[in-house]
Order: structure tokens, then C-alpha cells, then sequence
């Protein structure tokens, strides 16, 4: 009887190793399939990376092209506004520089080349005979 009790031991032993291998081949299989699905992601993430470096070096080349015609439109421009400038100046320098307020200047235009108090006349001989003293011409500034 010992016999048949160490049987029935070894027996019971064996269900429940073959239970436990069970179990721990379910969790191999699950492990497994985790595994297996992060070899999927990392490889596409892999994958991601090579096109994301391939498109940021597309993108850091159309950079540098928009870089170089950008200095090249840069040149130009500067050349451009120079020329502009000296164009400016040299109108500048053919004629006279005024400071001073609109008024200022008309009177300064008008009157500047007579001394004051100097007298017009149109001349006897004229039909209106108009003598007069010229004291002072306002003009003021056309609105703008």
C-alpha cells in the first residue's frame, strides 16, 4: 500500500507539473507574441527614422539652396538701394539744400534776389500805372 500511495503521489505530482508546464508555456507563448510585437515596432520605428533623416536632409538642402539665393537676392538688393542713394545724392547736389518751414522757402525764392523796400513800377507809360512797395509775399503751403 505504500506502494500504491507513492504511486498515486508520483501521479498527482506529474498532473500538476504538467498543469504548471501548461501555465508556464501559455506565459512563454504570451511573452512570445509581446516579444514579437516589439520587434514589429522598433523595426517601423526604424523605418520612420531612416525616411524622417532622408526628409531632413531633403529639407536641410532646400535650405541651403533658399539660403544662398536669399544672400544672392541680398547682394543685389544692397547693390540696388546704393545705386538708388547715389541717384538721390546727386539730385541732392544739383540743387540747393533749404531748411526752414514752406513759407520760409517761397519767400526766400521770391524775394530773395530783391533788395527790400525796392520798388516795381510797370512803367508810366502803362495802361495801369501801377507803382507799388513790395513789403512782404506769404505763400502758404498747398494742403496736402
Amino acid at each position: 500500500m505504500d506502494v500504491e500511495r507513492t504511486i498515486e503521489f508520483i501521479l498527482d505530482m506529474q498532473a500538476k507539473a504538467e498543469v504548471r508546464a501548461a501555465k508556464a508555456d501559455e506565459r512563454m507563448d504570451k511573452f512570445d507574441r509581446r516579444l514579437e510585437a516589439m520587434r514589429k515596432l522598433i523595426e517601423t520605428g526604424m523605418r520612420m527614422l531612416a525616411k524622417r533623416d532622408k526628409e531632413h536632409a531633403e529639407f536641410k538642402k532646400e535650405q541651403a539652396e533658399r539660403k544662398k539665393e536669399f544672400e544672392e537676392y541680398k547682394i543685389e538688393s544692397n547693390r540696388d538701394f546704393d545705386r538708388r542713394i547715389k541717384e538721390i545724392t546727386d539730385i541732392h547736389a544739383m540743387f540747393p539744400t533749404f531748411f526752414g518751414s514752406e513759407q520760409e522757402f517761397v519767400r526766400e525764392r521770391i524775394l530773395g534776389r530783391f533788395l527790400e523796400n525796392h520798388e516795381f513800377s510797370l512803367g508810366r507809360c502803362h495802361a495801369l500805372g501801377l507803382q507799388q512797395q513790395v513789403m512782404e509775399i506769404l505763400v502758404t503751403a498747398a494742403a496736402a
